[in-house]
């Protein structure tokens, strides 16, 4: 039974991936979707998943209602009928927080987190959101950035209660993942910094979530307004939209609303202070992350 739900649930995530794009074209206040339990009256009902869309604001007589089932191809020549569900979750919310210390672009005054440190043979650098390193370049409709393909210099700001350096943001992405890498400037920052970091503690690691790890994974995430707090993951693979015309956030942690306003770039650990993903905001319903896979891929392709 359990690998028969695992083989449905795979099915229902891969319809969602190959035609939320189409949802939302269709769906004019949709907002998100994922796949979760299916609920009736606030009641779960027992081993019966749906496909949950997520709707700013949900109206009496949509336009353009949602079906409620959903025809998803299971196997070669398999189909199986999959309800579905709507919930109000309002927009997407970005925003920005710090750990130990706070990073932005000298241009902007929203403050973020720097998520992690590593170090290339080319030197050190910081990761966080785009949205925190880069946000005048989505107001402007840019999604990309490469500074070795001879786009505008971005200067970061580093700074926290002791000391204050700066970094070059080389490579930053906004569709699909939300993330960018900087290059410090002074690389001895970081060392200063792990030294005043005393509530995560070292990273050990990282630590990739699946189905079939995910109900017993114990996770907290560390915050400006938050603190540490522990966080519970609902569902994996939501789909999220943003301000931005066809640009989505995909695969995302979807967590209990568990953060603050300002939280949102906060590394998530498990129990072993093995990175686990990245906060990047919330909605009415939901705080979502990235996964630590995804970011990892990301930094791969950018051959820093």
């Amino acid at each position: 039974m359990k690998k028969q739900i695992q083989t449905e649930l795979h099915a229902i995530q891969g319809h969602i991936n190959r035609n939320f794009r189409r949802w939302f074209k269709r769906y004019p206040n949709l907002e998100g979707v994922h796949v979760g339990p299916k609920k009736v009256k606030g009641a779960t009902l027992p081993a019966c998943y749906a496909i949950v869309f997520h709707v700013s604001r949900k109206k009496q007589r949509p336009g353009k209602p949602v079906p409620k089932f959903l025809r998803v191809k299971k196997g070669d020549q398999d189909y199986m009928k999959v309800p579905t569900d709507v919930i109000q979750t309002g927009k997407m919310k970005l925003a920005g927080i710090k750990i130990g210390e706070r990073t932005k672009n000298q241009h902007s005054s929203l403050v973020g987190t720097i998520s992690f440190y590593f170090s290339t043979p080319n030197g050190v650098y910081l990761g966080s959101n785009m949205h925190v390193l880069a946000p005048q370049l989505l107001r402007s409709g840019q999604v990309f950035y490469d500074a070795r393909k001879g786009d505008p210099p971005q200067s970061i700001r580093l700074f926290n209660d002791v000391i204050a350096s700066t970094a070059r943001l080389t490579v930053a992405v906004f569709n699909g993942i939300d993330f960018g890498f900087a290059k410090v400037d002074n690389p001895q920052v970081p060392e200063v910094i792990e030294r005043i970091i005393k509530e995560v503690g070292a990273v050990k690691g990282v630590f990739g979530l699946t189905r079939a790890n995910v109900h017993t994974a114990q996770l907290s995430f560390y915050g400006i307004s938050s603190g540490r707090r522990p966080c519970a993951v609902t569902e994996l693979g939501a789909v999220k939209n943003t301000n931005l015309q066809h640009i989505f956030l995909t695969n995302l942690i979807k967590l209990s609303r568990c953060t603050l306003d300002g939280d949102s770039g906060a590394p998530v650990f498990d129990q072993q202070n093995r990175l686990v993903g990245v906060i990047i905001g919330r909605d009415d319903d939901a705080s979502y992350a990235l996964h630590i896979s995804d970011i990892t891929r990301f930094f791969q392709s950018s051959n820093l």
